[in-house]
């Protein structure tokens, strides 16, 4: 028998649900391996891609708030 435990933290994350099933996925998958193993992955940097994608690729400016830590937040 598995037994799993629980451990109740107050940290909540956020990110833009339409990483889902788009070419710019791997932003989402960096952020979220940023959040589950901080240490492991510190040297990605998911915002600094996202952006360079925006330089390349978009006609538009990059602008932040498509992945949020509310803690690192404050909140």
């Amino acid at each position: 028998m598995l037994i799993v435990t629980l451990a109740v933290v107050a940290h909540f994350f956020a990110i833009w649900h339409q990483f889902y099933n788009s070419p710019y996925d791997v932003i989402a998958i960096q952020q979220l391996a940023k959040w589950i193993h901080p240490q492991l992955f510190a040297d990605l940097d998911p915002d600094d891609t996202f952006r360079r994608l925006h330089q390349e690729f978009l006609p538009i400016s990059y602008q932040p708030g498509y992945m949020i830590d509310l803690e690192k937040e404050g909140r």
